[in-house]
């Protein structure tokens, strides 16, 4: 017997006869190259859901929707120019409309001034083109722990902890102890 699956709105899969909840991610992935879209596309487990926009005329059209992405990778050069980045500009934006959206730069250009005008802008990351999966995988499995434990309050009568707090300080408590996940103690 197969059991058919409907999405909700709340982010879940609810599938008929036996309710499972499990969590759906989205991410975003502004990059002008189809291939590292592609394969990032390949690389993401099922409860993840890839938007890619290779334009920032694009971009401007999906921040201005509802979605809520749980995650960016964001390239900085997307006009093929190497000079100027348009990916810190995209960052900085982007963090502004998200401010809890994780943001991850990447670039084969790994100069300093860049990598550091892209922290400054909200990337809570750079990665290194060409990306590995292993890397990739890490990255992704780390933005949901982040998520997991942001969500301990809304779940308060299911999880056995409740997390108390919400200024600055807490949400960097968070992001370090998310950053843990999947290495060895």
């Amino acid at each position: 017997r197969h059991a058919k699956k409907l999405s909700i709105c709340s982010g879940r899969v609810q599938t008929l006869g036996v309710m499972t909840l499990t969590p759906v991610y989205h991410l975003l992935v502004v990059d002008d190259d189809s291939l590292i879209i592609d394969s990032l596309r390949l690389l993401l487990p099922k409860h993840w859901k890839l938007t890619a926009v290779k334009t920032t005329k694009l971009l401007a059209e999906i921040l201005s929707g509802p979605q809520l992405f749980h995650g960016a990778f964001v390239d900085m050069h997307l006009s093929g120019n190497e000079k100027p980045a348009e990916g810190p500009g995209v960052i900085l934006s982007l963090a502004a409309r998200h401010p809890f959206t994780e943001i991850v730069a990447m670039s084969g250009d790994l100069s300093l001034p860049l990598m550091e005008q892209c922290l400054a802008n909200g990337a809570q990351k750079f990665l290194a083109k060409p990306l590995t999966s292993d890397e990739v995988i890490a990255t992704l499995e780390k933005i949901e722990a982040l998520w997991m434990m942001r969500q301990l309050e809304s779940r308060g009568h299911q999880a056995a902890y409740h997390w108390v707090g919400s200024s600055s300080a807490s949400e960097e408590l968070k992001k370090k102890m998310a950053s843990f996940r999947g290495e060895a103690a």
